[in-house]
């Protein structure tokens, strides 16, 4: 029988990289169930993985308990990797959504995608997930948190040769940790195959301290073509990344604000552990991101 896993946020940037990996695994040995918010959404997921039989999904709201509480009732679920959506006001109240219904329904394995140092409260969405982290590790269920940094995937490496300029909306001085989604599948992979292996444990997922500045200058070695960092005003950014909701703006303002101050770093000790290898680096994710 497979091991069914559900992700809670099946259209997130995690689980694009991590559904691939576990669709590979062979004899279908993973069915995986991707919690969608609406059913085109789901639709148009299930088209782009080509709809796979061990590939289905859920269409629910992660604010209403009661809908979170129905999936467990009436699906088989065996693992949950829990994402949240970003700077969401609810991300409290979607995890322990999700933590009540699995403790409810015996789930074996829950594992929560959180945040680089949540113990950084000035930042209301790192705030937001250390409360669910404190709420997982009182539930009673077997867990593991994972704690990645800002991805790689998110620096605009083709725009920005394009441009000649990589837009940053803070300091491009401060160092930043990044990371490869790719690295984070493989270690999230690892997580939901091993499984008590990981129970009770937290896992800091950082591949590369760069600051922008640096990063600029890489983008422009790997591509031959001159780009250097470009400061811009956070406002407008933060309103973008909001798409719309006040309440993530704020969100996002405070982040901006604190990466200028501050910026967020972190030991790349853990993630090398964990993948038995040296994490991407910022060099080999852009060389990567330009085919080369």
């Amino acid at each position: 029988m497979p091991t069914t896993v559900l992700i809670t946020l099946g259209s997130s940037k995690q689980a694009k990289h991590l559904i691939p990996v576990l669709l590979a695994q062979p004899n279908e040995r993973y069915h995986i169930k991707a919690f969608c918010h609406s059913l085109t959404t789901g639709t148009r997921l299930l088209h782009e993985y080509g709809q796979p039989h061990n590939l289905s999904i859920v269409v629910g709201d992660q604010n209403n308990p009661r809908e979170v509480a129905k999936v467990f009732q009436n699906e088989h679920v065996d693992i949950v990797y829990h994402i949240s959506p970003p700077f969401s006001v609810d991300e409290t109240h979607n995890g322990i959504n999700f933590i009540k219904a699995a403790r409810q329904a015996g789930v074996r394995h829950f594992v929560y995608s959180s945040v680089l140092h949540p113990i950084r409260k000035k930042m209301i969405h790192h705030h937001a997930k250390l409360d669910v982290e404190e709420y997982l590790t009182e539930s009673g269920l077997n867990y593991t948190v994972l704690q990645p940094t800002h991805f790689f995937q998110n620096i605009k490496v083709q725009d920005a040769v394009g441009a000649g300029s990589l837009k940053v909306p803070y300091n491009p001085d401060n160092e930043m940790g990044f990371v490869d989604l790719r690295d984070v599948s493989e270690v999230a992979f690892k997580v939901i195959e091993e499984g008590p292996k990981h129970y009770r444990a937290r896992y800091e997922l950082v591949g590369d301290n760069q600051p922008y500045s640096v990063i600029a200058q890489t983008i422009a070695s790997v591509s031959g073509k001159e780009v250097v960092t470009e400061r811009v005003e956070a406002g407008p950014v933060a309103k973008i990344m909001s798409k719309g909701d006040k309440d993530a703006e704020i969100r996002a303002n405070l982040m901006l604000v604190y990466y200028d101050m501050w910026g967020l770093t972190g030991s790349t000790n853990i993630l090398e552990w964990m993948l038995g290898r040296k994490p991407t680096t910022a060099q080999e994710y852009v060389a990567f991101a330009l085919g080369k």
